[in-house]
């Protein structure tokens, strides 16, 4: 039974299922929803704006879902799974609600549907499980993203040079066979579970290997000797501290492409978002998540005026964390770009953003605020959107995703820093025209609450 035997039977046999999120306090919570469909994608839900179900579902990363079919206990076929949500809008409602026409006995008026939005589940694994069989059958599955698929590829290649030579009928053949040979140990890794697991671990260990060789190289830069802990998180760690404090001096070519190599896997383990499936309104839309994992043209950072990064080890502030994920290349671009000068407030340096998903960075600096906001530090801040947006049309850039400027350690009160960012955007993209795409990336729910509030609460 393959993975979309599977989905059919979700979505046609059993269709309504029993899904779990968490509350804002971390608690369990459990609704029905229908499966309305499925494709090479994910699987697709839908709910209306305003539901605790849809605010959850905004808010969330991850859910989980059972359905089961059977008249008793012994005739059950069950199937559960967990995976990631994302909202998608409206862009597959009318395709949806053609599929399944009972939703407009449920929702009668154009008007009842507006509200209607479209979640997507991807990146899941499941469990079938059929106590109906004699003896009782379990699959497990998951679905197939791009980077399974690449992997998926690589090993029919690799299996290509060992003169396997297989067909489609013959690789039917061995899945279900029991793997005693060689060759059948091999073509067991093709399968859409299989793979999965043991490709995660040998990448883990890839990982590992990657991780200990720059931990010792950044050392033996430093002259410094230490034991490297066993665990993983300790290693993270440590390795993102010596980045931190690393200055921005000649590194090799080896370093660079074991770093990258690290980087580059690491931001597939990090998870990509796309800007492309974020919900827009007059081009702009609020993303509340880790903005090193933005998909945009660029992104915003909000950095000092010596546009070096931060040399904080593991602080959690944006310059940080862009710098660590984008790789040292970004400091020894500042570096080359500053000249030892110091920026101006409202300046904007670009650079390329490397081990990002982006494509570019653009730094500028912030004012710092003590005390009350004077008008110097409004036009300051305000020439930190323009100029970054000036720059981004100037590049024929379609997206640009804005950290919250200033409102960490240089003390701009968030509220007043929010609604000053989004009237300039706003001003901006009416005066110039541009139509540019907008992302207001925010991390914490209070920051989240705050840009809702003010760009309205329809998104």
């Amino acid at each position: 039974m393959d993975i979309n035997e599977i989905l059919r039977f979700l979505q046609e046999q059993i269709h309504s299922v029993i899904v779990a999120t968490v509350d804002e306090n971390h608690l369990p919570v459990t609704c029905a929803a229908d499966i309305m469909d499925y494709d090479d994608k994910g699987i697709y839900i839908l709910t209306a704006k305003g539901k605790n179900f849809y605010n959850r579902l905004k808010t969330s990363k991850y859910l989980s879902l059972t359905g089961m079919k059977g008249k008793d206990t012994m005739s059950r076929v069950a199937v559960s799974l967990a995976g990631k949500v994302k909202e998608i809008g409206t862009s597959k409602l009318s395709e949806l609600l053609e599929k399944n026409p009972y939703m407009y006995e449920i929702y009668r008026t154009e008007e009842s549907r507006i509200a209607l939005s479209v979640f997507c589940i991807y990146e899941f694994h499941g469990e079938l499980f059929d106590l109906s069989k004699k003896p009782i059958k379990r699959f497990s599955f998951r679905s197939e993203n791009k980077r399974t698929r690449i992997l998926r590829i690589g090993y029919m290649q690799r299996l290509r040079k060992m003169h396997i030579g297989l067909s489609s009928k013959m690789y039917c053949y061995c899945r279900k066979s029991t793997y005693k040979t060689g060759k059948l140990l091999a073509l067991r890794k093709l399968s859409y579970d299989m793979p999965y697991q043991s490709d995660k671990k040998e990448l883990s260990m890839e990982q590992t290997e990657r991780r200990k060789r720059l931990i010792k190289y950044l050392l033996e830069e430093r002259n410094e000797t230490i034991s490297i802990p066993s665990d993983e998180g300790s290693q993270k760690r440590l390795l993102r501290a010596l980045l931190n404090v690393r200055p921005p001096m000649p590194v090799s070519a080896e370093f660079l492409s074991l770093q990258d190599e690290y980087l580059t896997e690491r931001k597939y383990e990090r998870g990509i978002a796309d800007v492309k499936n974020l919900v827009y309104s007059d081009g702009i839309s609020l993303f509340k998540g880790d903005i090193t994992t933005l998909n945009a043209d660029v992104i915003v950072n909000a950095a000092n005026s010596a546009m070096l990064g931060c040399f904080c080890p593991n602080h959690n502030c944006i310059d940080n964390a862009i710098h660590t994920f984008a790789g040292v290349q970004v400091r020894l671009d500042c570096n080359d770009i500053m000249k030892g000068t110091e920026a101006e407030n409202g300046e904007v340096i670009v650079t390329k953003a490397y081990n990002l998903p982006s494509k570019f960075i653009f730094h500028t600096v912030g004012p710092i605020v003590y005390g009350r906001v004077t008008k110097e530090n409004k036009s300051d801040l305000a020439k930190c959107y323009l100029n970054c947006l000036a720059k981004a049309d100037e590049m024929n850039l379609k997206s640009i995703a804005f950290c919250c400027i200033s409102t960490g350690v240089f003390g701009y009160p968030k509220e007043e820093a929010a609604l000053l960012a989004v009237k300039v955007v706003r001003e901006y993209k009416e005066q110039t025209a541009s139509d540019i795409k907008v992302i207001f990336d925010v991390f914490t729910e209070e920051d989240y609450e705050l840009y809702r509030r003010i760009l309205g609460k329809n998104r």
